[in-house]
């Protein structure tokens, strides 16, 4: 299975988990993460990164985005088993993280996706501080939850992507849990207000562009919904409740876009 797919089965799984609980998709879930994080632990470089060839330029693994991924990944396992070596091994790579931040609070110099790349490395270095109560990237968070808010007022200038909405959130929220910072919350609850006003009632899930095109796959069903992972908003639950039952019912593709993954197909074992 290429880490492609292996990534959209954790990203659904893991939704699954908060939106219908059961055993069965606990167990399987936390047997996805925890293969996926043994994965990331045996081909860690020692300074946090990962080296892979990608099948597009903008691929790299060690961009920052990504690397906020796998940091997050390994948090969630240590988080599962109290295992020292995936907290060491999230730590390279947060330690890296945090001497490529900027100081405007993004990673503008180590990322190619948007809003300079600021959204997974803030939901690690959160996740950190709540999972471990050790507060060493305590000002990390701070700056980078400071870029967002800034990029995410020039969203409709920047970049026409719905679904990254939900990401900005779920990042915001675990800021705010990790920080108690109200206005980060103050920030999420306002973009929540956009989100809902995305979605396509007719279509039963999100636009892809806030153009109102789409929604175009499966991306546009899940991304969204992070947020209800951390703060229970009603009304987008409602939605996505609907997106699922969409996502369900349809053969639809990964996204709206050509996704780059690892070239040939790297095997995470049982």
């Amino acid at each position: 299975m290429s880490v492609e797919k292996e990534a959209v089965l954790i990203l659904l799984t893991v939704l699954s988990i908060g939106l219908l609980p059961s055993g069965q998709q606990t167990l399987e879930g936390e047997a996805i993460l925890v293969r996926t994080a043994d994965w990331l632990v045996e081909h860690q470089n020692p300074n946090g990164t990962y080296t892979l060839n990608m099948t597009l330029e903008n691929g790299e693994y060690q961009d920052a985005i990504a690397l906020g991924c796998a940091a997050v990944i390994l948090l969630e396992v240590y988080h599962i088993t109290g295992d020292q070596s995936y907290l060491r091994c999230a730590n390279n790579t947060l330690s890296l993280l945090a001497e490529w931040q900027n100081y405007n609070g993004g990673w503008s110099g180590h990322t190619f996706f948007t809003a300079e790349g600021t959204y997974y490395p803030l939901v690690a270095f959160s996740k950190y501080q709540l999972y471990t109560g050790d507060e060493r990237y305590d000002v990390n968070i701070r700056m980078a939850a400071r870029r967002l808010i800034y990029i995410v007022g020039r969203r409709y200038v920047e970049y026409p992507y719905v679904f990254e909405l939900g990401e900005h959130i779920y990042a915001m929220l675990l800021a705010w849990m990790a920080t108690g910072e109200d206005d980060y919350k103050a920030a999420a609850d306002l973009w929540v207000e956009t989100l809902v006003g995305e979605f396509d009632h007719d279509a039963g899930a999100w636009n892809t562009m806030l153009d109102g095109s789409g929604p175009q796959g499966m991306w546009d069903a899940a991304i969204p919904c992070l947020p209800l992972l951390v703060w229970d908003y009603p009304e987008l639950r409602a939605q996505a409740e609907q997106a699922l039952s969409w996502a369900s019912s349809l053969e639809v593709a990964q996204g709206g876009y050509t996704a780059s993954h690892p070239d040939g197909d790297i095997v995470i074992k049982a």
